[in-house]
């Protein structure tokens, strides 16, 4: 698996109740210092997708400034954690992008599109796995999400485990993915 996404923390989660979102920074602050020694020894790339606002704590956001640095030149797997991200608002900069190039409407396409989203290297996601017993896509990805297969889960994301996610696999393995075509 060369890519993997995690939705860590969306820009509506700002509304969650303050004790919330202070243990949501500091969860994240902790998987970093836990983890990122070990995301660097086995190769992965550990990016950030979403807006670095000052409202995340300084030592946060530190924290993610140096995980990306320290695994930038990794190439095992690539690791995007999207915090402070929103699908929308991942296509609003984009849309904003292309303006301030100056583009006419005729030459956008598609593919100008993806150029001008915040990661244009990132493939399209092929497989969301969504937790919880939701059914939704609570504003993750939406551009990347076209022609994605979606498994749902009613295991908590804390309940998930190796095993959960090879089922997950193995769902995603069984179907036929067309992209839009009959055959």
């Amino acid at each position: 698996m060369p890519w993997l996404t995690l939705f860590a923390f969306s820009t509506e989660n700002w509304n969650r109740p303050a004790a919330e979102v202070a243990f949501l920074m500091d969860f994240n602050r902790r998987v970093i210092d836990e983890h990122g020694g070990s995301f660097h020894s086995r190769g992965v790339r550990v990016r950030y997708m979403g807006r670095p606002e000052r409202r995340i704590p300084q030592v946060l956001r530190e924290a993610m400034h140096d995980i990306e640095e320290l695994t930038r030149e990794n190439d095992a797997m690539t690791l995007t954690l999207a915090f402070n991200y929103g699908g929308r608002d991942e296509i609003r900069e984009a849309v904003r992008r292309i303006l301030d190039a100056g583009l006419s409407s005729s030459e956008i396409t598609e593919s100008t599109i993806a150029q001008h989203m915040q990661y244009p290297d990132m493939p399209d996601i092929d497989m969301l796995v969504r937790t919880a017993g939701e059914h939704r896509l609570s504003n993750f990805a939406l551009w990347r999400l076209a022609y994605a297969e979606m498994v749902f889960l009613p295991t908590l994301w804390p309940d998930v485990t190796e095993s959960t996610v090879h089922e997950a696999i193995s769902e995603y393995r069984r179907r036929d993915r067309r992209f839009g075509s009959i055959a």
